[in-house]
């Protein structure tokens, strides 16, 4: 039996952490881009690492490759793949979410915060859950893009490499959130969204209810 939105909305058990509407992720997020956490640390490695690989390939290509070769796979690495893995990222957040068993599971955007999002009203996502759907895309997709890049002649490992790094970027909503479970340790934390009201609720049990 899944855990309901009334049962930790139980103030003698269950605290509140945190109230986040959708409007404020990006600075939420951005407020924790210097965090000196592990989350933090896969992330900005990830990043480095990812954008080392493309400049390697780049800087690498066999002598007297045509620019116009070399503009069109930057296009397409930093650009055009990118854009087009959106909906591939959004629905392996979806995947996981049914496993789990969530049913009204919504998708949506926000245009000025350039953010796309995958949500399940009114469902309670453990923490142990919560960490999956958010890892899914960036475990499954640098895992798909790495062996691209191990397998594709010349160019083509400059672009898929370029949209690894991009992808890997992408994924930073994904680490913050997961590294505000890491600032709260092993405390057992849920989280579920309004998403008419389009606001994340962070709800912990209280640390004498804790078993």
């Amino acid at each position: 039996m899944r855990v309901t939105v009334e049962e930790i909305s139980d103030e003698s058990g269950f605290e509140k952490l945190l109230e986040l509407p959708y409007s404020e992720i990006a600075s939420f997020v951005i407020s924790r881009m210097r965090n000196k956490t592990l989350p933090m640390f896969i992330f900005w490695a990830s990043c480095v690492v990812t954008l080392a690989l493309s400049v390697v390939f780049l800087l690498t290509l066999p002598e007297g490759t045509a620019i116009m070769t070399i503009l069109g796979h930057t296009l397409l690495g930093f650009v055009v793949l990118p854009l087009l893995l959106i909906p591939v990222h959004e629905i392996l957040h979806i995947v996981p979410m049914l496993i789990v068993g969530a049913k009204n599971i919504r998708v949506g955007a926000d245009i000025k915060q350039f953010m796309f999002y995958v949500t399940a009203h009114r469902e309670v996502i453990n923490k142990k859950e919560f960490i999956s759907i958010a890892l899914a895309p960036f475990i499954i997709l640098t895992l798909a893009l790495t062996t691209l890049i191990l397998s594709l002649p010349g160019i083509w490992k400059f672009s898929m490499a370029s949209l690894l790094f991009v992808h890997t970027t992408v994924c930073a909503g994904d680490f913050g959130l997961i590294d505000f479970y890491h600032e709260h340790g092993k405390r057992e934390i849920y989280t579920w969204d309004d998403a008419d009201k389009k606001v994340a609720y962070f709800i912990a049990v209280k640390p004498e209810s804790d078993n």
